[in-house]
């Protein structure tokens, strides 16, 4: 058994500004598109049209919502990753890889486990320390690219 401890997702202003802003500025956006077309005359076909754009902006609003911000360790080892919306908690014996998201640009990581994957940003404050824990927990697992 271990000390809890608790890595911190670190993001600088200007990448908040990108991750959340930019999505807000769409969402807005859409939200006023929407009025203005329900609220119009002969709107109401255009308005089915402009579902499929705020299906997208939900999509990306989840997404963004899902990434772990804060992973949890407790003292019998287990993991949770914290995120606004869920959270995933694993144990180290359950974790299979780990691996820079192929999907996707630099800095994303796959934590993949039994049940599913868990995606995250490569930004924790001590990760390498969370990294080292975890291979001294489970051996087996696979890393790549860390």
């Amino acid at each position: 058994m271990s000390a809890p401890r608790t890595y911190r997702l670190y993001l600088l202003g200007i990448q908040k500004i990108f991750i959340f802003g930019i999505p807000i500025v769409f969402l807005v956006g859409w939200l006023f598109r929407m009025g203005a077309l329900l609220l119009s005359d002969g709107g109401r076909s255009e308005a089915i049209i402009m579902i499929f754009p705020g299906l997208i902006v939900c999509l990306i609003w989840y997404t963004l919502l899902s990434y772990p911000y804060r992973i949890e360790i407790d003292e019998k080892g287990g993991i949770t990753f914290v995120s606004l919306i869920k959270q995933k908690r694993v144990t180290p014996s359950e974790i299979e890889t780990i691996q820079p998201d192929p999907r996707s640009q630099f800095g994303f990581l796959v934590i993949k486990y039994s049940r599913w994957k868990i995606r995250l940003l490569n930004q924790f404050d001590d990760f390498h320390d969370f990294i080292t824990n975890l291979k001294t927990s489970n051996p087996s697992i696979k890393l790549r690219g860390c």
